[in-house]
């Protein structure tokens, strides 16, 4: 078994806990949220399904890149 990192979001239905397990990134058997997850891990779990641990509701996680251009 490999290592990964998770990341854990609130059920938009419930408020319980759906959790994505990614290989991109670290892999160190972090923990992320919504607001501490690297670009990397976000970007490898776009379109990922996972089940609500509360409901068991499904939940699809849709990310979106934004890129800010950098003048020299």
């Amino acid at each position: 078994m490999g290592c990964f990192d998770e990341l854990v979001i609130t059920c938009p239905s419930c408020g319980g806990q759906a959790v994505f397990q990614s290989k991109a990134g670290s892999c160190v058997m972090a923990e992320f949220t919504l607001d501490t997850v690297p670009p990397e891990v976000a970007g490898d779990l776009n379109e990922e399904y996972s089940e609500c641990e509360g409901c068991g509701n499904p939940v699809v996680l849709r990310t979106q890149v934004i890129v800010t251009p950098v003048w020299r």
